[in-house]
């Protein structure tokens, strides 16, 4: 089930209704036989949506958000959810920071909840201290500007405990309080003014991150607010319309390619990963990451 899942989300295919029937089963451990019914026929649909999935047409890139960017005058508002979630789309904020574009990343968490492993610290406020920083390094490297929200990393796993899966709704829930999500990012836009919005797709993820999803949605919303296009960084498995190519461009600016950019600043966030120490060397190693993917929303029929 997690393989067909991931299938599934790499495409960017919504599977909110088999999300919520594939928490019931937690609730049927006292009913075997409902839960193996409900199991074998959730499995189902999702075999059916990966087979028309993988039989939607794709066409090339047309690349004209590249050419936009190319023909100046764009403003870009990216939103993420966490510190480092910008390594799906830096190459191309970087590049539209080279053309004169004004960009700015509004971060939606501190990542306190992140990965340990390297950090030297436990979820909590250090690891979100550090985290933070790292943000702020990246985004000096990319040469854009950046805002952190400070939403509680991981609020929606307190707030609605005992589940597997959550859709991005209770994550935006979990994220209130005191601040509505919707109204913060809202007014950052219209602060910020852009006429492209650049988040994470929105039906998985990328990688099945519910944070991901809510940061979309309310990309979204207030892209909507201030009549900005949206576009989302997918994998390669989805329908894209433009194609980045971190490794085949370069900065003339900088005297470097956009992919040793991008390793540049994926190197500050040393808390989550470590890069090898030749990953400039070697974009081929890294296919998701290095040659950027992205979909127009209005361009492509999301599933």
């Amino acid at each position: 089930m997690e393989r067909l899942l991931l299938s599934l989300g790499r495409r960017g295919v919504n599977v909110d209704d088999e999300l919520v029937d594939l928490n019931k089963l937690v609730g049927l451990k006292g009913e075997p036989e409902r839960a193996k019914q409900l199991y074998a026929d959730t499995k189902a649909r999702l075999e059916a949506k990966l087979r028309l999935a993988e039989d939607a047409p794709r066409t090339a890139p047309d690349n004209k958000l590249i050419a936009r960017i190319l023909a100046g005058g764009v403003r870009i508002l990216a939103v993420t959810a966490h510190p480092d979630d910008e390594n799906m789309m830096s190459g191309l904020l970087a590049f539209a920071r080279d053309q004169g574009a004004p960009v700015l990343l509004l971060c939606l968490t501190r990542g306190e909840a992140g990965e340990t492993a390297y950090a030297g610290e436990s979820p909590g406020e250090a690891l979100g201290r550090k985290r933070s920083e790292e943000l702020r390094a990246a985004a000096e490297a990319l040469g854009i500007d950046y805002k952190i929200a400070g939403f509680v990393n991981g609020a929606f796993k307190e707030k609605y405990p005992g589940k597997k899966f959550w859709l991005p709704g209770e994550v935006i829930a979990a994220w209130g309080g005191s601040r509505d999500p919707e109204t913060v990012v809202a007014a950052e836009a219209e602060a910020f003014r852009p006429n492209i919005v650049v988040t994470i797709e929105p039906n998985w993820g990328w990688t099945g991150n519910p944070e991901h999803r809510a940061a979309a949605e309310l990309a979204k919303k207030a892209a909507a607010r201030v009549g900005a296009e949206v576009v989302y960084a997918v994998t390669p498995d989805a329908v894209f319309t433009d194609e980045f190519d971190t490794a085949k461009r370069s900065s003339t600016k900088r005297g470097q390619t956009y992919w040793e950019v991008k390793v540049s600043a994926a190197r500050q966030h040393a808390s989550q990963y470590k890069l090898p120490p030749d990953a400039e060397k070697h974009p081929e190693q890294f296919p998701d990451l290095s040659v950027e993917h992205f979909q127009a929303q209005a361009k492509v029929r999301l599933w």
